[in-house]
């Protein structure tokens, strides 16, 4: 890998089964992040030539600012010019890890948002890995999920982007 800032970004939304945004980078909405095709990943990609506490604080801030989809876990990576591509650092906000790492492990039942047949349960502490809407166990399936490994992911979610 070259050491520029743009194989850099393609690198990163490579490792997380995506692609680079590129020029479309904004609308009259605010600001997007910078991988497409990451599902579950709001990703904001630095490369510079001195990192500070601050630009890393932001970068972090503004990938959970500009999710996609409200289920998407926030992270900013950052890499300084001239390290190794180990060397980069992932880095979450403290709330943003807690909900998705600590407390996530702590939600109560819901109702199922998909109801995908007359087979639906009903009430569920699962939900799609893609979407994050609640979603019994009949209207989910386990699949290979990107590079996620098998997931639990609505019919939907399987039909829209495999076409299945």
């Amino acid at each position: 890998m070259s050491d520029s800032w743009k194989s850099f970004e393609q690198q990163i939304c490579k490792d997380f089964g995506g692609k680079r945004r590129g020029a479309d980078y904004g609308d009259k909405e605010g600001g997007k992040n910078d991988c497409i095709q990451t599902p579950g990943w709001s990703i904001e990609i630095k490369f510079l030539a001195s990192p500070t506490w601050k630009v890393m604080l932001d970068n972090a801030k503004n990938a959970v600012d500009r999710k996609e989809n409200k289920h998407e876990i926030g992270i900013g990576v950052v890499k300084k010019k001239g390290t190794p591509m180990s060397d980069a650092l992932v880095i979450i906000p403290y709330n943003e890890f807690l909900e998705y790492f600590v407390h996530s492990k702590e939600k109560e039942a819901e109702n199922c948002d998909i109801s995908w047949n007359n087979t639906c349960m009903g009430t569920t502490k699962e939900e799609c890995y893609a979407c994050g809407l609640p979603a019994c166990v009949n209207c989910t399936i386990s699949i290979e999920w990107f590079h996620f490994g098998i997931q639990r992911v609505c019919k939907r979610c399987v039909s829209e982007h495999y076409g299945k």
